[in-house]
């Protein structure tokens, strides 16, 4: 979805538009089998319907240099964590090392999911850095990486799917009930679970989880599900609760009402917490939810792209910690008249650096 936000945001500006179609990794489809070949097949239809890719389809980052291209553009979502093994084995891509160095390079909120570069790569990264004609960011963490370039700071902007608005939106093959909360978390924890079953009691709805993960006390699993039919279940969800990023972003796009979760610290006190609650979930047979409250550390570097749209757009409260944090969310309601004129601005921020940059 950031791909198809950041190709209609360009489009409607009057460019031409192709995304590389770039797959270090080739995968056998007959090989896959169950959810992995359903989801690979639901994503490559999308991606072929929805986006306007390249008519050669790239294996290899040393074959980038024959694309025929005047402006190169690289954004969003990790494609700068080197920690990634994918990034890594694949650098010169990422960092669009490749093509003439006459090409006009720009990078859109490049992430690199809060880690930072490792020595061995720092000098390499900070030379195809350099080529850049101009970078912005959504993470502080990307920061870094261009001090030592002597550059001017690289403004914040918004996520790229927050640029468009045309979407493709497909009800799934699936039974729902008419009024329902959507999960989306990508890190099941046990705060998560808490939330769960504070929001079906609040609500007296059902759950439905669009995570690829299982999730203890939801009602229906719709996981195999493509992109449209993930976006009209946000669409039409009464209340959704994520801890991924994107879910906080298109549940703000779609003006529902939510709460994100940050994600967890992985310090040693987090993980003596975790087991003292799966040692009394044992005891009390599931029922810890009522008796421990733990306060989690969140101290999660990748947090930070949560923290900086949500404060831009006033809804820093929406980010929850405790349990208290989260019947808060379930009683206040969020007035999107109040948010939609610091979205519009920050909107034409991104806009902006994009005109300004091509």
């Amino acid at each position: 979805m950031q791909v198809v936000g950041l190709q209609g945001a360009l489009l409607a500006l009057g460019f031409d538009v192709e995304v590389i179609d770039f797959h270090p990794k080739k995968i056998d489809v007959e090989s896959l089998s169950g959810l992995d070949r359903k989801l690979h097949i639901l994503f490559s239809e999308f991606r072929a319907k929805h986006l306007n890719l390249t008519p050669t389809t790239y294996y290899d980052a040393s074959k980038l240099d024959a694309l025929d291209a005047d402006i190169l553009i690289v954004g969003s979502d990790q494609v700068w964590n080197t920690s990634l093994s994918i990034v890594h084995e694949n650098i010169e891509a990422y960092f669009l090392g490749f093509g003439s160095k006459t090409l006009k390079r720009i990078a859109y909120v490049a992430s690199n999911g809060g880690a930072l570069v490792n020595s061995m790569q720092k000098q390499k990264v900070q030379e195809m850095l350099d080529g850049f004609s101009a970078i912005s960011i959504r993470e502080k963490e990307v920061a870094y990486m261009l001090e030592p370039l002597d550059r001017t700071a690289p403004i914040v902007v918004p996520d790229p799917s927050l640029l468009w608005h045309d979407y493709p939106i497909n009800k799934p093959m699936i039974n729902l009930p008419e009024k329902f909360i959507v999960l989306y978390a990508l890190q099941p924890t046990f705060f998560v679970r808490d939330v769960i079953y504070k929001a079906k009691k609040k609500f007296n709805l059902p759950v439905v989880n669009i995570s690829l993960q299982r999730h203890e006390g939801v009602d229906i699993n719709a996981i195999d599900i493509d992109p449209s039919q993930w976006l009209y279940l946000i669409d039409n969800a009464d209340f959704v609760i994520t801890n991924s990023f994107h879910g906080m972003v298109f549940s703000i796009k779609r003006k529902k009402q939510f709460l994100v979760i940050p994600l967890e610290g992985r310090g040693r006190l987090n993980r003596r917490k975790k087991k003292l609650t799966k040692f009394f979930d044992n005891v009390c047979l599931g029922r810890v939810n009522k008796l421990l409250d733990f306060k989690y550390d969140y101290n999660n570097s990748k947090n930070n792209r949560f923290y900086s749209h949500l404060d831009v757009l006033h809804l820093e409260s929406r980010a929850v910690k405790t349990r208290d944090d989260a019947l808060r969310c379930f009683d206040e309601k969020i007035d999107y008249s109040k948010v939609e004129s610091a979205m519009s601005v920050f909107i034409k921020t991104g806009l902006g650096f994009l005109k300004k940059s091509l």
